[in-house]
């Protein structure tokens, strides 16, 4: 019984990790993706760079169910 108490209080944290953490910077992902449509294509590889230095966010998702 405490060994399925620890695995679900676990399984609480690791969901509430990624919905905190992760699913805000898929947004802020996303929307920068829109802006990259809609600017010139050196503001666009600006963006690109910052995400390259920061990671992507779907790598800190994998990450995260790893």
């Amino acid at each position: 019984m405490g060994k399925f108490i620890r695995h679900q209080v676990f399984m609480i944290l690791a969901i509430g990790f990624i919905c905190v953490a992760i699913f805000p910077l898929v947004f802020i992902y996303c929307i920068s993706l829109l802006i990259q449509s809609a600017v010139s294509k050196q503001t666009a590889a600006k963006i690109d760079k910052f995400w390259d230095i920061i990671g992507k966010p779907y790598d800190y998702l994998i990450k995260a169910i790893d």
